[in-house]
């Protein structure tokens, strides 16, 4: 685990300390712009995306008149495209070539702005592959373009 999450108090805790339940915890997920699924994940210490996280603390200092950021809390965060690229020492040459997806578009993965969900679902297959692990939207960090409704 990293020395990190040790030594900051957990998203859970700094809930209990700032006394967050009931209806202001219920409301939270909302007022930040995230789903109650990331906002248990978070109170479960489990991976979330980092937006996301920062997305409720950013809400939590506003309630609280405290200063709640990834510096102060233990969050688990997901890996990113760049994170898993660089441990696996994935080319993004390789990864666009073999997915069949435009280079840019892998580019943009790197760079953490937002791709087609199809092309990253390609992508992501492809590093599973390469890697010989289960790489996907649920447990990488990736921007998705936002699509229109109507």
């Amino acid at each position: 685990m990293d020395a990190d999450l040790l030594i900051k108090p957990s998203f859970r805790d700094v809930l209990e300390m700032c006394k967050v339940e009931g209806q202001a915890l219920e409301e939270l997920p909302a007022k930040a712009g995230v789903s109650t699924g990331l906002l248990c994940a978070m109170i479960a210490n489990s991976a979330v995306c980092r937006l996301g996280a920062e997305s409720v603390l950013r809400t939590l200092s506003e309630w609280t008149g405290q200063s709640w950021t990834l510096d102060n809390v233990a969050v688990v965060l997901m890996p990113t495209f760049k994170d898993l690229c660089t441990l696996h020492n994935l080319s993004l040459n390789t990864l666009s070539e073999r997915s069949r997806v435009p280079f840019a578009i892998v580019e943009r993965m790197w760079h953490n702005s937002p791709v087609p969900k199809n092309e990253a679902h390609l992508v992501l297959d492809m590093a599973s592959s390469r890697s010989r692990l289960d790489y996907t939207l649920q447990n990488v960090d990736v921007k998705l373009e936002e699509v229109p409704y109507g």
